[in-house]
Protein backbone atom coordinates (compact mmCIF):
# COMPACT_ATOMS: atom_id res chain seq x y z
CA UNK A 1 0.00 0.00 0.00
CA UNK A 2 1.14 3.55 -0.98
CA UNK A 3 0.96 6.02 2.08
CA UNK A 4 1.51 9.42 2.16
CA UNK A 5 2.61 11.36 5.50
CA UNK A 6 1.58 14.47 6.48
CA UNK A 7 2.94 16.07 10.08
CA UNK A 8 5.14 19.33 11.22
CA UNK A 9 8.66 19.24 12.32
CA UNK A 10 9.12 17.98 15.63
CA UNK A 11 12.26 16.58 16.71
CA UNK A 12 11.05 15.88 20.29
CA UNK A 13 8.53 12.98 19.95
CA UNK A 14 7.37 12.53 16.52
CA UNK A 15 10.21 10.28 15.65
CA UNK A 16 8.86 8.03 18.51
CA UNK A 17 6.73 6.83 15.85
CA UNK A 18 8.28 7.56 12.19
CA UNK A 19 11.19 5.38 13.23
CA UNK A 20 9.44 2.27 13.81
CA UNK A 21 6.65 3.04 11.10
CA UNK A 22 9.51 3.60 8.19
CA UNK A 23 11.92 0.70 9.79
CA UNK A 24 9.07 -2.14 9.68
CA UNK A 25 7.85 -1.76 5.82
CA UNK A 26 4.42 -1.14 6.43
CA UNK A 27 3.55 0.42 3.23
CA UNK A 28 5.52 2.60 0.72
CA UNK A 29 5.86 6.23 1.23
CA UNK A 30 4.24 8.01 -1.47
CA UNK A 31 5.26 11.76 -0.45
CA UNK A 32 5.39 13.79 2.73
CA UNK A 33 3.97 16.74 3.95
CA UNK A 34 5.82 19.07 6.75
CA UNK A 35 3.00 21.65 8.03
CA UNK A 36 5.14 24.93 9.17
CA UNK A 37 3.54 25.50 12.95
CA UNK A 38 1.33 28.47 13.87
CA UNK A 39 3.18 30.57 16.27
CA UNK A 40 1.12 32.65 18.35
CA UNK A 41 2.31 34.27 21.63
CA UNK A 42 -0.24 32.53 23.43
CA UNK A 43 1.05 29.30 22.01
CA UNK A 44 4.33 29.82 22.35
CA UNK A 45 3.67 30.56 26.34
CA UNK A 46 1.94 27.39 27.09
CA UNK A 47 4.44 25.76 25.13
CA UNK A 48 6.64 27.55 27.84
CA UNK A 49 5.01 26.49 30.70
CA UNK A 50 3.91 22.66 29.85
CA UNK A 51 7.17 21.50 27.93
CA UNK A 52 9.82 24.07 29.35
CA UNK A 53 12.38 26.60 27.44
CA UNK A 54 14.82 23.63 26.69
CA UNK A 55 12.28 21.66 24.76
CA UNK A 56 10.75 24.48 23.22
CA UNK A 57 14.34 25.94 22.37
CA UNK A 58 15.12 22.65 20.19
CA UNK A 59 11.35 22.44 18.42
CA UNK A 60 12.35 26.35 17.50
CA UNK A 61 15.67 24.86 16.31
CA UNK A 62 14.53 22.49 14.50
CA UNK A 63 12.48 24.73 11.93
CA UNK A 64 15.40 26.48 10.88
CA UNK A 65 18.15 23.96 10.36
CA UNK A 66 16.30 20.31 10.97
CA UNK A 67 18.84 18.44 9.96
CA UNK A 68 21.12 19.73 12.74
CA UNK A 69 18.91 17.33 15.00
CA UNK A 70 18.77 13.44 14.62
CA UNK A 71 15.72 13.57 15.78
CA UNK A 72 14.04 15.92 13.72
CA UNK A 73 11.26 14.44 10.83
CA UNK A 74 13.74 15.61 8.31
CA UNK A 75 16.48 14.01 10.02
CA UNK A 76 14.59 10.27 10.00
CA UNK A 77 13.38 10.64 6.76
CA UNK A 78 17.36 11.02 5.51
CA UNK A 79 18.10 8.08 7.35
CA UNK A 80 15.10 6.08 5.79
CA UNK A 81 15.97 7.05 2.33
CA UNK A 82 12.91 9.26 1.60
CA UNK A 83 14.22 11.46 -0.90
CA UNK A 84 14.64 15.19 -0.67
CA UNK A 85 12.17 15.70 -3.59
CA UNK A 86 9.62 13.76 -2.24
CA UNK A 87 9.04 15.84 0.63
CA UNK A 88 7.36 19.60 0.10
CA UNK A 89 6.50 22.22 2.94
CA UNK A 90 3.79 24.29 3.08
CA UNK A 91 1.49 26.53 5.50
CA UNK A 92 -1.76 25.42 4.15
CA UNK A 93 -2.43 21.94 4.32
CA UNK A 94 -5.67 23.32 1.86
CA UNK A 95 -3.95 25.04 -0.53
CA UNK A 96 -5.21 24.11 -3.99
CA UNK A 97 -1.52 23.59 -4.89
CA UNK A 98 -1.18 20.67 -2.33
CA UNK A 99 -4.12 19.39 -3.20
CA UNK A 100 -2.65 18.59 -6.59
CA UNK A 101 -0.14 17.25 -4.83
CA UNK A 102 -2.01 15.12 -2.68
CA UNK A 103 -4.02 13.85 -5.81
CA UNK A 104 -1.27 12.87 -8.08
CA UNK A 105 1.02 11.10 -5.16
CA UNK A 106 -0.70 8.27 -6.15
CA UNK A 107 -1.75 7.07 -2.35
CA UNK A 108 -4.28 5.12 -1.26
CA UNK A 109 -3.78 6.04 2.36
CA UNK A 110 -2.85 9.36 4.27
CA UNK A 111 -1.43 8.82 7.70
CA UNK A 112 -1.43 12.44 10.17
CA UNK A 113 1.43 12.94 12.86
CA UNK A 114 0.47 16.14 14.87
CA UNK A 115 -1.61 18.01 12.06
CA UNK A 116 -2.26 21.93 13.19
CA UNK A 117 -4.66 22.47 10.59
CA UNK A 118 -8.24 21.46 9.76
CA UNK A 119 -8.03 18.97 6.76
CA UNK A 120 -10.82 19.61 3.96
CA UNK A 121 -13.49 17.06 2.97
CA UNK A 122 -11.85 17.42 -0.37
CA UNK A 123 -8.69 15.98 1.01
CA UNK A 124 -10.05 13.28 2.87
CA UNK A 125 -11.71 11.75 -0.28
CA UNK A 126 -8.70 11.39 -2.24
CA UNK A 127 -7.67 8.49 -0.13
CA UNK A 128 -9.33 4.91 -1.09
CA UNK A 129 -8.57 3.84 2.19
CA UNK A 130 -9.00 6.69 4.32
CA UNK A 131 -6.90 8.91 6.23
CA UNK A 132 -5.22 7.69 9.98
CA UNK A 133 -5.09 10.45 12.58
CA UNK A 134 -2.99 9.57 16.17
CA UNK A 135 -4.59 11.28 19.08
CA UNK A 136 -3.77 11.89 22.40
CA UNK A 137 -7.16 10.69 24.00
CA UNK A 138 -9.47 7.56 24.26
CA UNK A 139 -11.99 8.61 22.30
CA UNK A 140 -14.77 9.00 22.34
CA UNK A 141 -13.91 11.34 25.47
CA UNK A 142 -10.98 13.14 25.34
CA UNK A 143 -11.43 14.82 21.50
CA UNK A 144 -9.90 18.25 20.96
CA UNK A 145 -6.75 19.99 22.10
CA UNK A 146 -4.08 18.54 24.44
CA UNK A 147 -6.13 15.69 25.52
CA UNK A 148 -2.99 14.19 27.29
CA UNK A 149 -2.85 17.55 29.21
CA UNK A 150 -6.49 17.93 30.00
CA UNK A 151 -6.36 13.72 31.72
CA UNK A 152 -3.67 14.48 33.74
CA UNK A 153 -5.34 18.12 34.89
CA UNK A 154 -8.38 15.85 35.83
CA UNK A 155 -6.29 13.78 37.68
CA UNK A 156 -7.17 10.49 35.93
CA UNK A 157 -5.32 7.31 36.54
CA UNK A 158 -4.98 7.28 32.51
CA UNK A 159 -4.83 8.59 29.15
CA UNK A 160 -4.87 7.07 25.54
CA UNK A 161 -3.64 7.01 22.87
CA UNK A 162 -6.20 6.19 19.71
CA UNK A 163 -5.33 5.77 16.16
CA UNK A 164 -8.52 6.36 13.99
CA UNK A 165 -10.28 7.16 10.22
CA UNK A 166 -10.88 10.91 9.91
CA UNK A 167 -14.13 12.45 8.94
CA UNK A 168 -15.77 16.02 8.12
CA UNK A 169 -16.21 16.28 12.14
CA UNK A 170 -13.20 16.37 14.48
CA UNK A 171 -12.08 13.68 16.29
CA UNK A 172 -14.96 11.96 14.99
CA UNK A 173 -14.78 9.15 12.72
CA UNK A 174 -14.22 5.44 13.20
CA UNK A 175 -11.44 3.81 15.94
CA UNK A 176 -8.66 1.60 14.56
CA UNK A 177 -6.71 1.18 17.30
CA UNK A 178 -6.15 1.98 20.97
CA UNK A 179 -4.72 1.64 24.33
CA UNK A 180 -4.54 3.34 27.35
CA UNK A 181 -1.69 4.53 29.39
CA UNK A 182 -1.29 4.47 32.70
CA UNK A 183 -0.53 8.40 34.57
CA UNK A 184 1.99 7.94 37.23
CA UNK A 185 2.43 9.78 40.30
CA UNK A 186 5.50 11.53 39.11
CA UNK A 187 4.23 12.45 35.44
CA UNK A 188 4.16 15.52 33.58
CA UNK A 189 3.59 16.52 29.87
CA UNK A 190 6.42 15.55 28.59
CA UNK A 191 6.93 12.29 30.35
CA UNK A 192 3.35 11.58 29.17
CA UNK A 193 4.33 12.27 25.72
CA UNK A 194 7.12 10.23 25.57
CA UNK A 195 5.04 7.08 27.18
CA UNK A 196 2.11 7.66 24.75
CA UNK A 197 4.34 8.26 21.48
CA UNK A 198 6.05 4.60 22.24
CA UNK A 199 2.76 3.18 22.68
CA UNK A 200 1.81 5.07 19.80
CA UNK A 201 4.54 3.61 17.32
CA UNK A 202 3.04 0.38 17.52
CA UNK A 203 -0.99 1.11 17.13
CA UNK A 204 0.81 2.84 14.18
CA UNK A 205 2.20 0.01 12.74
CA UNK A 206 -0.44 -2.16 13.38
CA UNK A 207 -3.21 -0.31 11.71
CA UNK A 208 -1.32 0.62 8.64
CA UNK A 209 -0.63 -2.88 8.48
CA UNK A 210 -4.12 -4.38 8.73
CA UNK A 211 -5.26 -1.15 6.37
CA UNK A 212 -2.86 -2.38 3.48
CA UNK A 213 -4.29 -6.12 4.04
CA UNK A 214 -7.86 -5.49 4.17
CA UNK A 215 -8.11 -6.49 7.89
CA UNK A 216 -8.94 -3.40 9.32
CA UNK A 217 -12.15 -3.77 11.95
CA UNK A 218 -12.93 0.07 12.52
CA UNK A 219 -15.48 0.14 16.12
CA UNK A 220 -17.46 2.97 16.58
CA UNK A 221 -16.79 6.27 17.92
CA UNK A 222 -19.92 7.07 19.78
CA UNK A 223 -20.25 10.96 19.47
CA UNK A 224 -22.92 10.36 22.51
CA UNK A 225 -19.97 9.42 25.27
CA UNK A 226 -17.92 12.69 23.52
CA UNK A 227 -16.39 15.21 25.19
CA UNK A 228 -14.15 18.12 24.07
CA UNK A 229 -11.16 20.21 25.36
CA UNK A 230 -9.77 23.24 24.38
CA UNK A 231 -6.56 25.40 24.26
CA UNK A 232 -5.45 25.40 28.20
CA UNK A 233 -6.55 29.08 29.89
CA UNK A 234 -3.76 30.80 31.79
CA UNK A 235 -5.70 29.59 34.91
CA UNK A 236 -5.21 25.94 34.03
CA UNK A 237 -1.61 26.29 33.02
CA UNK A 238 -0.62 28.16 36.37
CA UNK A 239 -2.06 24.77 38.17
CA UNK A 240 -0.09 22.90 36.07
CA UNK A 241 2.95 24.60 36.48
CA UNK A 242 2.84 24.70 40.23
CA UNK A 243 1.68 20.51 39.78
CA UNK A 244 4.90 20.05 37.30
CA UNK A 245 7.08 21.68 39.88
CA UNK A 246 5.61 19.93 42.93
CA UNK A 247 6.82 16.67 41.05
CA UNK A 248 9.67 17.37 39.37
CA UNK A 249 10.63 18.43 43.64
CA UNK A 250 9.83 15.18 44.95
CA UNK A 251 11.30 13.20 42.38
CA UNK A 252 14.66 14.64 43.13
Amino acid sequence: MRLYLLTVEDPLYTHLVLEPLLASGAAEIAGVTILSPQVTAARIASSLVTLGPLRVGRAALAQFSPRILPTSVAGVLARHGIEADAVVRTTDVNAPWHIDRLRSAGASAMLVLNCPQIISTGILRLFERGVLNLHFGMLPRYRGIMPAYHALMAREPSFGVTVYLMDAKIDSGPILEQREVRIDAHDTLPTLYKKGFKVAAGLVVNAVRALAAGSSQPRPNDSSRASYYGQPDWQSLARYAALALKRTVAIR
